[in-house]
């Protein structure tokens, strides 16, 4: 199975708090201070003080009534606003800050600390009219509670008006080199290519140009043991380490598996190794489930919802469907793992549209053996252009999303862990975000790993990739050579300098999601490429931030869990 058929650039995605440390994320000034946990409430502009405590979201109401304005404050904004024409808070000049919501709920993004606030009409009135272009103290007679809140949080180095100059990694090519060559956590082994179905959708089908198809192409069990050796070394600076198995079909090269696991496990004086496995399952039977189990592996196995959603796209080569096939390889697997199933195995579903989603729990109304609290990703087809995606009719069903929100106003508990596993990990993965106490000259590279560093995949040729989905981006090294570091300094450097121009005016740099994968064509830089993901990942981040916003004011309990959600 290609990696079209579960590539993380596809997934749903999963706002919050996380205090990054300074080797990652580049910042002006201390890092927002960790301290007891607090009862989470959304921050308002009139509560500044909350900027230093590492939760949440706040309103400029409360911190006015504490405060209130006076006569002297007002008369003395026109000399603030003089004093502060050459700093960070030029009220001249627009805030580097994102608007968002509707008419019940509105909130303010503030891009240098990753703040989100919650503000009133009046607020988004003075906000809007200095974004567009209205000094700030232009409005204080009119708004002079407003303004007076807002200058309170400018001093606490909030609605900074200038912009980023640089992206940047966070460290010195030293710092970088360092971590490449002793801090790789996560080596992927491309066993073969070959693979025994013919998924219509799959990225090595044949059907997209500059790709690889399938092909009767394997590591050799030398390479194999030259890549285990490779990831241990690389992260021997390192506690634990990953080493993961992919194709093709890697079922089809179960020998080199077994091998690289015993390899890796024999090796004592190497950092702890944890194995995990993405299978289209038809291979699957009891002897080799037995022997992932006891070596402890964690499982993807790639299953597109019920029967006829399924055969649909996941087929034989002679064009029989799958599906039958991968349920007894997953029956073999659930029996194999008993009561670890739940923490080792989880489906990945690939469908053609998010109007999709709700169809797919019909796998667990089909299947009732299967549990239903089984760890589920759904991810959004990429698929070859000849290939015509069907749509279900619509309003036949309620979408998940409505599903989901109804399961919280109500308390209840879901149908499946699908719906948790979208908009769950959605709202999880923004309450995590990192927060920064003032302005920043330099952002981090979107959502750019560092290359060699999280991961390297090895492909059955030996070339070290990026990951298994930047198949456009350039090698950086190989089994035999070892890593390409010069290169790796030339994508990181070609990478944000294409890059800084439309970033550094962009509110959403601080969240992007946007890597090397979504950047590079055929071993080339392409903006034209990467600018048409930039809409929809802004567009999906300000539906997800209005949609956090809301939520956490509403329900208390879910915020405590996206508190604790694994995000990794």
């Amino acid at each position: 199975m290609g990696p079209g058929c579960h590539s993380p650039s596809a997934t749903l995605r999963k706002i919050g708090r996380r205090t990054i440390q300074p080797i990652a994320w580049p910042r002006v000034g201390p890092p927002v201070p960790t301290g007891p946990r607090m009862p989470f409430m959304l921050p308002s502009l009139q509560r500044p003080e909350v900027v230093s405590q590492p939760k949440g979201l706040i309103s400029l109401t409360d911190c006015n009534r504490s405060s209130p304005v006076e006569p002297a404050m007002i008369r003395a904004l026109p000399q603030r606003q003089a004093a502060h024409d050459e700093s960070a808070t030029c009220f001249a000049s627009p805030p580097f800050i994102h608007l968002l919501g509707g008419e019940d709920s509105r909130f303010v993004l503030d891009v240098h600390t990753n703040r989100l606030f919650s503000i009133s009409p009046e607020e988004w009135v003075v906000l809007n009219c200095w974004v567009n272009g209205a000094p700030l103290t232009s409005m204080a007679a009119e708004y002079p509670e407003q303004v007076h809140s807002i200058l309170r949080m400018t001093e606490q180095g909030l609605f900074c008006c200038d912009r980023p100059q640089t992206l940047a990694f966070g460290t010195d090519w030293k710092g970088l080199r360092r971590k490449i060559e002793h801090e790789r956590y996560l080596t992927i082994l491309e066993l073969t290519q070959q693979c025994n179905l013919r998924c219509q959708y799959c990225v090595f089908g044949g059907g997209f140009q500059g790709r690889r198809s399938h092909r009767p192409v394997r590591m050799s069990a030398a390479m194999v043991q030259e890549a285990v050796a490779s990831a241990l070394s690389h992260g021997d600076a390192l506690e634990e380490i990953a080493l993961g198995f992919y194709g093709g079909e890697p079922l089809l090269a179960f020998d080199l598996l077994k091998a690289a696991v015993r390899q890796a496990c024999a090796n004592t004086l190497a950092p702890r190794v944890v194995f995990s496995l993405t299978t289209n399952c038809t291979l699957m039977d009891s002897e080799r489930a037995k022997f992932l189990r006891d070596a402890g592996f964690n499982i993807v196995v790639s299953i597109d919802g019920p029967r006829s959603m399924h055969d649909r796209y996941r087929l034989f080569p002679n064009g029989r469907g799958s599906y039958s096939a991968t349920l007894r390889g997953l029956e073999s697997l659930l029996k194999a793992f008993d009561q670890d199933a739940l923490e080792r195995i989880s489906l990945n579903m690939v469908i053609p549209s998010t109007a999709w989603l709700p169809y797919l729990e019909d796998f667990w109304e089909s299947e009732p053996w299967v549990p239903r609290t089984l760890r589920v990703n759904a991810s959004i087809m990429d698929p070859p252009r000849h290939l015509r995606l069907p749509q279900p009719t619509p309003g036949q069903r309620p979408t998940l999303k409505k599903t989901w929100l109804s399961t919280l106003r109500e308390d209840a508990p879901p149908r499946t862990a699908l719906a948790s596993s979208v908009f769950d990990f959605r709202m999880a993965k923004l309450h995590q975000r990192g927060l920064f106490a003032g302005p920043r000259q330099t952002f981090y590279p979107n959502g750019c790993c560092i290359p060699g560093n999280r991961k390297v995949f090895v492909t059955a040729e030996g070339e070290y990739r990026i990951c298994e989905r930047a198949y456009g981006v350039p090698a950086i090294g190989s089994v035999r050579q070892g890593m390409d570091l010069p290169q790796i300094q030339r994508l990181i450097e070609e990478y944000s300098a294409a890059s800084r121009r439309d970033c550094v005016q962009c509110w959403a740099v601080g969240l992007c999601s946007l890597c090397f994968a979504d950047a590079y064509e055929n071993g080339k830089f392409n903006l034209a490429e990467k600018r048409s993901a930039c809409e929809g990942v802004r567009s999906e981040l300000e539906a997800d931030l209005a949609l956090y916003g809301s939520l956490a004011t509403e329900y208390a309990r879910k915020v405590e869990e996206w508190e604790q959600y694994d995000i990794s």
